[in-house]
């Protein structure tokens, strides 16, 4: 089987369960898992550094307790706007998310 990632869970609440990806690129597995990786860029970034806690409660309690992933909560963002901060981290998502569409629906996804 030829594996772009591996699909591992975070952490199950009442309303949701996280998952976070390790990717493999060039046949060999990242480190760190996507999850751990932004958690570490989120923390060095100074400038936000400070709204990682609320950004953590909102998702622990807002949505793992009170309401679940609510579709509202979520938007599409098929094409990146030409900015260099974001639009890799966009393609790498939307490649990511066509790559678990396809193992849904052909019965290969596989979970670690």
């Amino acid at each position: 089987m030829n594996n772009f990632a591996t699909i591992i869970e975070v952490q199950t609440l009442p309303k949701v369960t996280y998952y976070t990806v390790k990717l493999t690129l060039s046949g060999i597995e990242n480190m760190e898992t996507e999850f751990k990786q932004f958690i570490l860029n989120l923390k060095s970034n100074s400038s936000v550094r400070s709204h990682y806690s609320d950004l953590q409660a909102w998702l622990t309690q807002r949505i793992g307790y009170d309401k679940g992933a609510v579709e509202s909560y979520f938007r599409i963002e098929n094409k990146a706007q030409d900015c260099p901060n974001v639009s890799q981290h966009f393609e790498s998502a939307n490649k990511i998310a066509k790559g678990i569409e396809k193992c849904l629906s052909d019965g290969t996804l596989a979970r670690k």
